[in-house]
């Protein structure tokens, strides 16, 4: 039977019995497999005009809510939630990181301390706290909730992924590719655990294994857009800039609208000196952010080195227009000015 089949059969069993909770909840789950969070939403909210005292319902909704972004809805039906049963420490969790979300600390920590003081052994706790303090960047505070996570269990890969990420940025990086392996043996087809153990290897210049590692990222994960950018970079660190040229192409097919790709390209473009290459990497750029001030900048700064004034001042300009309160620009762009006509009169003499 289609998919479509079992969408329409469930859809007529709940018009038949609006009571029927389990075909709202197989109707719901069949749309979050599809990524269809909305239609599962409305799913769930047409359940609970008939039920709307039911926990896990409301525990759904909160999920999808915070997949959807939807922070405050997702805040409702968590303490929606957690009003039906205040000893569940799953509600105070999922509360928490919606919080952490949001970026506020103390709501978020209010809520992962409950969770803790429901269920002292709460792993995931201890983890989110570890994700919250590395936000704020207290690593050390953040290293002892990761080790607390670790003590209570070992064998979930995404704590020593965490664990491995915070020794990094404290520059301890032996230590650091150790768990990030550890966490690789536990979950050995994760594409993001290949790509940061290859990105601390471009760190430590060993580019042989770094391109071991990417090529594993790639090969889980042939779309995986940051391992194609973190790659292109290594590739640069080492001088293969038309390497990293193809790579970054490669990135800008897969994601074209994000933007990092094409300021890598653009910089690499204007080293090598291919002006007008770059200039057309940085105009879709552009169009794709807006005009953002800092783009016109750097097609004004191309077209200066071109020496073509006369398009490098058309752009400051633009640039000031966009951002009129901005002093650095309107700085560069009188600067710009000064210099045009300093050449014109030296010209004349």
């Amino acid at each position: 039977m289609s998919e479509d089949n079992v969408i329409a059969r469930l859809e007529e069993a709940i018009k038949l019995n609006k009571n029927d909770r389990s075909s709202y909840v197989k109707l719901a789950n069949l749309f979050i497999k599809n990524n269809d969070y909305f239609s599962a939403q409305k799913v769930f909210e047409n359940y609970l005009t008939v039920s709307p005292d039911d926990f896990d319902v409301l525990q759904n909704l909160g999920t999808i809510c915070f997949y959807k972004k939807a922070y405050l809805d997702a805040i409702k039906y968590f303490n929606s939630a957690i009003k039906l049963k205040p000893d569940n420490c799953t509600s105070y969790y999922n509360l928490g990181n919606v919080y952490a979300e949001i970026d506020s600390f103390q709501q978020a920590m209010d809520n992962y301390t409950k969770a803790l003081e429901l269920n002292e052994n709460y792993a995931d706790v201890y983890n989110a706290i570890a994700y919250l303090y590395e936000d704020s960047n207290n690593l050390n505070a953040a290293l002892n909730f990761c080790k607390k996570a670790l003590n209570i269990d070992s064998e979930t890969a995404e704590y020593y992924t965490n664990y491995a990420g915070i020794l990094q940025k404290l520059g301890k990086y032996k230590e650091s590719l150790e768990n990030y392996k550890k966490a690789d043996i536990l979950e050995s087809n994760n594409a993001k655990t290949a790509l940061s153990i290859a990105t601390l290897y471009t760190q430590l210049k060993n580019y042989k294994k770094a391109e071991e590692y990417f090529n594993k990222a790639l090969d889980i994960d042939n779309n995986y857009y940051s391992a194609y950018v973190c790659k292109a970079m290594a590739y640069l660190d080492n001088n293969l800039s038309q390497d990293a040229i193809l790579l970054l192409k490669q990135a800008i097919d897969i994601a074209p609208q994000k933007k990092e790709a094409y300021l890598s390209l653009a910089g690499i473009l204007v080293s090598d000196k291919r002006y007008d290459e770059a200039l057309d990497i940085y105009k879709i750029l552009s169009k794709i952010m807006n005009d953002d001030v800092r783009i016109l900048i750097f097609i004004a700064n191309t077209y200066a080195l071109m020496n073509d004034k006369n398009n490098a001042l058309e752009y400051y300009r633009r640039a000031v227009k966009h951002s009129p309160h901005n002093n650095e620009v309107k700085l560069i762009y009188l600067e710009t000015i000064n210099s045009f006509i300093n050449d014109r009169m030296r010209t004349k003499e």
